[in-house]
């Protein structure tokens, strides 16, 4: 099983999205996270499949360039 998880903000968001994503990476899920450049990488799993979504471009045109859409 595939899931992508989009998290627009970093700092404290950084916290709650790598505990929910390390657990599901613990259940033998493919996480593929689409983050912005401040997020805090570390706190993650290495099996997670990040994706950096900069400031300036718009999800949709994001999400088109994605082979897993």
């Amino acid at each position: 099983m595939k899931i992508l998880l989009f998290c627009p903000w970093a700092h404290s968001n950084s916290y709650y999205t790598s505990k929910f994503c390390n657990a599901l990476v613990d259940k033998q899920i493919s996480i593929y996270l689409i983050v912005p450049k401040n997020f805090m990488m570390q706190l993650l799993h290495k099996s997670i499949h990040i994706i950096i979504w900069p400031f300036n471009a718009p999800l949709k045109m994001s999400l088109k360039s994605l082979a897993l859409v």
